[in-house]
C-alpha cells in the first residue's frame, strides 16, 4: 500500500467521517496504544461499524463510527491480532461545532492550520512533496506531515490537513489547510506501506512528548489584568525570553500581533532571525482597505507561569498594540476572563 493509496483513503474518510475528541497522551489515540490487541479494543468499544481487508496482505482494518460522524480506525496484524496503526478522523462537526479537540493539547480539528502545525512542531517533518489533489468532485485536497515520536519503540505520528481545491492556487495555501485527521503508526508498518519513500531513520524529525504539552503546569493560574485604552484588557507577556511588553487580550481575534518597533528590538538582540520568517498574510482594516503583514515564528511566549513554544505571529504597524488572539489562547487549554475581578484564569 503506497503513500497515495493511504492518503487517498484518509482523505475520503475525512470527507465523510470525524475524529475522536478524547484528550490523551501523545503516545496513544483515544486511549488505544500501538501493540494493543484488537480484542481489547472491541471489548471497550463494541463491534466495529465496518471491517475490511487492508491493501497490504496480512493486515485488516476496523472502524467505529460515532456521533456527528466521528470515527476511529485501527489496522491490525492478522497473525497476532496486534494494532499497528490508529487513525482519528474528523468529519466537519462535533457537538454542532465546526471545530473539535484532538488527543494532542493545543491542536484542534477544523481550526489548526498547516502553518500553525509546522510552527508548533518546529519543522515540516517528513513532508511528502506537494498536496494530493482530489480525484472526485467534492473531495478535499490533502497534505501529510509525519514525525517520529517515542523513545523506547519509535512511532510515527502523521497529521493530515485538508483544504478546498480552489485554494491550491494560493501562495499561502498552508494557511487554509486545516487539521482533518491524525494517525499513530508503528514504524515497521510505516516502512511496509511507504517503502522507499521513507528516509533513513536518522533523518526523521523527532518530537519529544513535551512538544504536545500546552503549558508547563496543569495548576490553575490567575493573572491580574489592566484596563486597556479603548476597552479590553492588558497583561504582561515575555517574548523569546527577552522582552516583556503589555499585550492586549483580544478573544475575538485569531492572530498574535507584534508591532514592528518591538519586532526590530527582538531582531537587534538576536532573538529573531531570517529563518523565522513565515510568509505574509492579508489583513483587512476597519476602513475596508487591505494590506499584507509579515509573519514569523515566535520561539516562546510566557504569561505568568505558562509558556507556549513555537507559535506564529504577525508584524503590525509601529506604535500599534501588541495583541494576543485565539491562536495563543487555544494553546493554553481552558481559560476564563473575570471582568468583575479583572482576572484571567488559566486552567
Amino acid at each position: 500500500m503506497k503513500f497515495k493509496t493511504l492518503i487517498r483513503a484518509i482523505a475520503l474518510s475525512v470527507a465523510a467521517l470525524a475524529g475522536m475528541t478524547v484528550q490523551g497522551q501523545a503516545e496513544n489515540l483515544a486511549g488505544i496504544h500501538i501493540g494493543d490487541s484488537l480484542t481489547m479494543v472491541v471489548a471497550d468499544l463494541g463491534q466495529p461499524t465496518k471491517s475490511w481487508s487492508a491493501d497490504l496482505p496480512g493486515f485488516r482494518n476496523d472502524a467505529w463510527l460515532f456521533g456527528d460522524n466521528n470515527s476511529l480506525q485501527v489496522t491490525t496484524r492478522v497473525f497476532d491480532n496486534k494494532i499497528v496503526c490508529i487513525m482519528s478522523i474528523w468529519g466537519g462537526k462535533s457537538g454542532g461545532k465546526s471545530i473539535a479537540l484532538t488527543d494532542f493539547p493545543g491542536l484542534l480539528f477544523g481550526r489548526t492550520t498547516r502553518t500553525q502545525l509546522i510552527d508548533r512542531l518546529g519543522s515540516r517533518g517528513l513532508d511528502f512533496s506537494g498536496p494530493q489533489p482530489p480525484n472526485l468532485p467534492g473531495e478535499l485536497a490533502s497534505f501529510l506531515n509525519s514525525y517520529e515520536i517515542g523513545a523506547h519503540h519509535p512511532l510515527i505520528v502523521s497529521f493530515m490537513t485538508v483544504a478546498r481545491p480552489e485554494v491550491l492556487k494560493f501562495p499561502n495555501v498552508d494557511d487554509y489547510a486545516t487539521l482533518g485527521s491524525i494517525a499513530l503508526i508503528d514504524s515497521n508498518y510505516a516502512n511496509l506501506i511507504w517503502g522507499d519513500m521513507l528516509p533513513p531513520p536518522a533523518n526523521y524529525h523527532r518530537l519529544s512528548l513535551g512538544t504536545f504539552q500546552g503549558t508547563e503546569t496543569s495548576d490553575t493560574t490567575e493573572i491580574a489584568l489592566e484596563s486597556a485604552d479603548g476597552g479590553g484588557w492588558r497583561l504582561p507577556v515575555t517574548v523569546n525570553q527577552t522582552l516583556t511588553v503589555p499585550f492586549v487580550l483580544d478573544t475575538g481575534a485569531q492572530s498574535i500581533q507584534i508591532p514592528s518597533d518591538v519586532y526590530s528590538v527582538l531582531q537587534r538582540q538576536g532573538k529573531i532571525s531570517p529563518e523565522d520568517f513565515r510568509g505574509t498574510t492579508p489583513v483587512v482594516m476597519a476602513d475596508g482597505s487591505e494590506h499584507k503583514e509579515n509573519c514569523f515564528l515566535i520561539h516562546e511566549l510566557k504569561v505568568s507561569d505558562r509558556t507556549i513554544s513555537n507559535i506564529r505571529g504577525c508584524v503590525s504597524p509601529a506604535g500599534s498594540d501588541p495583541l494576543l488572539g485565539q491562536a495563543f489562547l487555544e494553546r493554553l487549554g481552558g481559560y476564563r476572563v473575570d471582568n468583575q475581578r479583572h482576572v484571567l484564569t488559566l486552567e
